[in-house]
């Protein structure tokens, strides 16, 4: 049984959709903070993201910008695979690649911090837990990866664009 070239690809992007979707609805990590344990909700990170570093929290913000890099390295798979015949599509691919396998980074990196900013004062707040919504996250990013490098691998895509596996 084979698996189609669009359905391969729809799902190499839906997958690692799916999981980050529902790594929003979860907790991404628990703090200790001024001796009380509290979860961090996946949501609020998302959606505060952009100002982390307005607070000091330089390395939040850079954690926060995998999801980015994920969302250009999943649009440009999809533009990279599409039937439409767009100009440049092997170097948008390739990117795809690097973009993801940089998220990917990223998000692993963070699972080896032992604390994070607590409040704009400065103060640590020591990490007491990973929560389910921190491995979503994770695995959003890992899947997205190992499925544009799955592609590569199975599809072998061509630097020309007469060699496009699409093309008619």
């Amino acid at each position: 049984m084979t698996i189609s070239k669009k359905l391969f690809r729809l799902l190499i992007l839906l997958i690692p959709t799916g999981l980050f979707i529902a790594s929003l609805t979860q907790n991404a990590f628990t703090t200790e903070y001024m001796k009380e344990e509290g979860p961090t909700q996946a949501i609020d990170i998302f959606i505060m993201g952009p100002t982390l570093i307005a607070g000091g929290a330089l390395m939040e913000w850079l954690t926060w910008m995998a999801n980015p890099l994920a969302f250009v390295a999943a649009y440009r798979f999809f533009v990279s695979t599409s039937e439409k015949q767009f100009y440049k599509k092997y170097e948008k691919f390739r990117s795809s690649i690097v973009l993801s396998i940089c998220a990917s980074i990223i998000a692993f990196s963070f699972s080896f911090w032992h604390e994070v900013l607590g409040n704009e004062a400065g103060a640590m707040s020591p990490i007491v837990s990973f929560d389910l919504g921190y491995w979503l996250w994770a695995s959003g990013f890992y899947t997205l990866t190992i499925g544009i490098l799955l592609f590569a691998a199975i599809y072998k895509f061509p630097k020309q664009e007469k060699d496009w596996p699409f093309s008619k």
